[in-house]
Order: structure tokens, then sequence, then C-alpha cells
């Protein structure tokens, strides 16, 4: 029984080193196609769904009909549009249907210190609590810069992502109409916290829009003005001072800890 068992051991012992050598070889050869690009990451790939376009800077953006929009703090200002193989190619739909469509390429042009966006739709927008899967099959656009004077957005959705530092973090300041905005990125499925994400100050003006606060977010100071049927969703976010204005109508949900830090004033 004794030498019976001094094998299976072997056995198992001999298993187990096979199996973390296979495991280290595939590793190995995985690396090495990446390393010579016939690999892409996740970033690699996105990028590839994209043209990047470098108008002048601007002092204001405007938003208008932009079903998904993406905005990173950078140094340097540039936007990315879906890459079309024709004019009337809509990579976004990759072989779906549905009411995405009826949506066009989004479009963008100057008009003074202005950069308009454009696209096509043109009633309310409302989504908050969209997987974030949803917007791969969606017409989005990506903005990239800081220091805009003002932002405005209108029947659009617009994500705001923070920087990984708060020294350089960014300053928003934003006027939303019958959209809905994010801060930060959140994954509600999430098992553990993800990374903060920072926010130097946001000063943000909703009329019939929702504006999620989301748990990703770092926000030093943030002033909060609510109109017209306007939602704020705190999804755990963290905040230093904070300033919310709100009328009748304004629906305001705030984690225990921002609750305790807010002032808040509703007007008639």
């Amino acid at each position: 029984m004794r030498g019976l068992r001094k094998k299976s051991d072997k056995i198992l012992v001999g298993m187990v080193i096979g199996a973390a050598v296979l495991t280290c070889c595939i590793h190995l050869a995985l690396y090495a196609q990446f390393r010579h690009g016939h690999i892409l990451t996740v970033r690699q790939l996105l990028k590839t769904r994209f043209v990047r376009y470098h108008p002048r800077r601007p002092a204001v953006l405007s938003l208008t009909g932009t079903v998904w929009v993406n905005m990173y703090p950078s140094d340097s200002f540039y936007i990315e549009l879906p890459k079309q193989k024709d004019p009337a190619d809509k990579p976004w739909l990759t072989g779906q249907s549905g009411p995405e469509e009826r949506l066009s390429m989004p479009q963008y042009r100057e008009s003074g210190d202005t950069l308009l966006i454009t696209g096509d739709f043109a009633e309310p927008l409302h989504r908050p609590f969209v997987d974030a899967s949803y917007s791969n099959h969606l017409p989005q656009v990506n903005i990239y810069g800081r220091g805009f004077r003002d932002i405005r957005l209108l029947d659009g959705q617009l994500v705001l992502w923070g920087s990984e530092r708060i020294i350089g973090a960014p300053a928003i300041r934003l006027t939303a109409v019958n959209s809905t905005v994010e801060v930060a990125d959140y994954d509600e499925r999430a098992l553990i916290s993800l990374s903060k994400t920072f926010f130097d100050s946001l000063n943000i003006h909703l009329e019939n829009s929702y504006l999620m606060l989301n748990r990703s977010a770092f926000i030093r100071a943030g002033g909060i003005y609510l109109d017209g049927n306007s939602t704020l969703n705190d999804r755990w976010s963290t905040t230093g001072r904070l300033w919310i204005n709100g009328s009748d109508s304004s629906h305001i949900e705030l984690a225990g800890n921002n609750l305790k830090k807010a002032t808040i004033d509703i007007h008639h």
C-alpha cells in the first residue's frame, strides 16, 4: 500500500509540474505573438474603429443629438469619430438591427471659438444604468482636451473621464438639456472598487436631465444646479465640498457620506 501511495504521489506531482510547464509555454507563445504585433490589446482594437481629427482647440464645445460622447482630459486636443468604409457605412451596427439603424454618423464643424459636434437624435435622452458594452453599438464620439470655457449638451449622453491624479485634474463647466451625464465610469457588477478618477471641480447646470456621480469619481469641489425635472444620482462617489441648488421638481439622491457634506438649497 505504501508503495502504491508513493507512486500515486509521484504521478500527481508530475501532472502538476506538467500543467505548470504547459501554462508557461502558452504564455510565452502568446507574449511572443503580442511582441510581434499579431495580438491586439482591447485599447488597440478599439482604436482601429475610429479616425482621429485635429480641429482648432475651441473655447466652447457644443454637442447636439450625440447619443454617446466620451470626454478625456488631455493636454493636446483632438476628436475621434467612427471609421467608415464608405459614406453609407454604419460600423457600429456590426450586423445587428434595431433603433440604432436610423442613427447617422456624427459631424463636426467650427464656428468662431466654438466646435459643434452634431448627431441626428432630436428628443430627450434619459438613459442611465446602461451596460457599458451597449455603447459599442452606437456612433460614439471621443473628445480629448481640457480647459474649455463651456460645454453645452442637448439631446445626448456624455461620459466625463477624470485624471489618474488630483494634480492637473480637469475642471468641468457644463450645461445639459434633455440629456444624461455620467461623471466617471462605474460597473455595478464589479466585485472590487474601481480605481479613483479625479476631478478638480464640477460646475454643472441641468435642465430636464439626469446626472450620475459614479463610484470611481473623486470630486474636490462641485456645484450642481437642477431645473425642470432633473435628477442627481450619487452612486457612492467621493466628494470634498458639494453645493446643490434644485427646484421643486428636482430628484436628489445622495450617499450618506456625501449627504453630510452637501449644502442643499431648493428654490421655487
